[in-house]
């Protein structure tokens, strides 16, 4: 730029000698030439350096978390992208939503700095230490010795055993759970992620290194295809109802029906077993459970038989749901007392005021409610009582082996008496054999479903 801004001024020199015979004259406007020059120049290289400085700062700004100052996850990319051998563990603080729920995000963020520092001060020479979101870190060992990662993961378990972060009044106790991988691309970050995501399904307070077919990994592949599939089976209009009948233990006779959705792919039945989880990540159980609803009012229409339906959460957050459901009882002319909503989730997922009052809804409607799968997941008494059901169905896991495991039995008949109290009917699921369907009826329970009664059909048979 300099050497430019010089040959430009020794030309306007000569032109000016020559057109010049006054050397005073020559004199002064050459120098008043080379002044502005110069000033010229300087500007603009007070600007390109203004202009560098404001890419570093950007370029800081990019690749930094604001919080803890350390590098980010774009920064963590950008270092796995290089081929050198490198080994990443990721780090999952176990339980941080707590800390925030008890003490406050205020003090949250102190103790994600305070571990920022607590992580760096043991992250070895050859190590760098990254914050890649909330509450997940990583540490990124460059040509990390012979199992060096899963030794600096016991040695960070071990710290923290017996470490704690102050503030004022309170010790608050963090441990991690830990994904590890090591490679030479950045392929690295998802299978180390993989790893963390079966060690916390596992349990907390561990680490899991990558191994090739995790069930994660699996799992992931499995979703991806069925995501697809369902897609493509709601635009066809392949999702049927199947129904399944349920015998009455006191009248021995059939007189309701459960309404089960299928999928039919390339001529095959599918059972929700395979499809209804990339259903729910992909947000289609609303869809399915209208369809499940439009078809089975209509099947049922000029029928006498009670029938279920199984809804989600989802389902009942809908704000069309609701006039949904009215649509189709006056449409296809159901009388509503003939309809019982199952809920699909497990009891503490339906336990917002929101869903509650939903369901309150519904019951002044005249339908029935229905708890699916009891005495699984978080399932309490206290719940059943605020939802005021009709129908406790027994969940198959305690069911299948009541002929041989009394510790099952026992289960069942505490279900069964508490279902009694409350003026609540029990459905025993998963009968699957005479001698089950047997102490089922010996327990007194009201009502059974199972293979041994009927298989779900897409016709009702006589």
């Amino acid at each position: 730029m300099l050497n430019n801004f010089m040959n430009y001024s020794v030309v306007i020199l000569l032109l000016l000698m020559i057109l010049s015979s006054e050397k005073s004259l020559f004199l002064k406007l050459s120098t008043t030439i080379l002044v502005v020059l110069y000033i010229i120049y300087d500007i603009k290289k007070s600007k390109k350096e203004v202009v560098e400085k404001s890419e570093h700062i950007v370029d800081d700004q990019v690749y930094t978390d604001f919080l803890t100052s350390l590098p980010n996850r774009l920064k963590l990319k950008q270092k796995l992208a290089t081929s050198q051998e490198k080994a990443l563990l990721i780090l999952n603080v176990d339980n941080f939503s707590y800390v925030n729920s008890v003490y406050g995000f205020e003090i949250g963020d102190y103790v994600l700095e305070q571990l920022a520092r607590l992580l760096e001060a043991n992250v070895p020479s050859n190590g760098t230490l990254y914050r890649i979101r909330g509450d997940e870190f990583a540490i990124v060992l460059d040509e990390p010795r012979n199992n060096q990662e899963v030794d600096l993961a016991w040695q960070l378990q071990a710290f923290f055993l017996t470490s704690a972060i102050n503030h004022t009044n309170y010790d608050i106790r963090i441990s991690f759970t830990i994904g590890i991988d090591r490679g030479f691309d950045d392929t690295i970050l998802r299978k180390a992620d993989i790893a963390l995501q079966e060690a916390r399904e596992i349990g907390k307070n561990r680490f899991q290194v990558y191994q090739m077919n995790s069930f994660i990994e699996e799992r992931r592949k499995h979703y991806k295809e069925w995501m697809v599939k369902v897609k493509i089976a709601l635009e066809h209009g392949n999702v049927m109802p199947f129904y399944q009948p349920i015998y009455n233990n006191k009248t021995n006779k059939i007189e309701k029906y459960e309404c089960l959705a299928r999928i039919i792919d390339d001529n095959k039945i599918i059972n929700p077993y395979y499809f209804l989880g990339p259903a729910k990540l992909g947000g289609f159980l609303p869809y399915i459970t209208r369809i499940t609803i439009d078809r089975s009012f209509s099947y049922f229409t000029d029928k006498t038989y009670e029938f279920s339906i199984n809804i989600t959460e989802e389902d009942l957050n809908d704000d069309f749901f609701i006039n949904y459901l009215k649509i189709k009882l006056s449409h296809y002319n159901i009388a509503p007392e003939r309809v019982v909503l199952e809920i699909l989730e497990d009891i503490s997922s339906i336990s917002t005021n929101n869903s509650i009052q939903r369901l309150n809804e519904l019951k002044d409607m005249g339908l029935k409610i229905a708890i699916d799968d009891f005495g699984t997941h978080n399932s309490n008494f206290s719940r059943v009582l605020k939802l005021d059901v009709e129908y406790i169905k027994i969940d198959g896991s305690f069911i299948k082996n009541i002929d041989k495991d009394e510790n099952s039995r026992k289960i069942v008949m505490s279900i069964n008496n508490f279902a009694k109290s409350v003026n609540a009917k029990t459905v025993a699921e998963y009968v699957h054999s005479a001698e089950i369907q047997k102490i089922v009826k010996s327990l007194d329970i009201d009502y059974s479903q199972g293979y041994y009664i009927g298989e779900p059909k897409q016709v009702i048979e006589a």
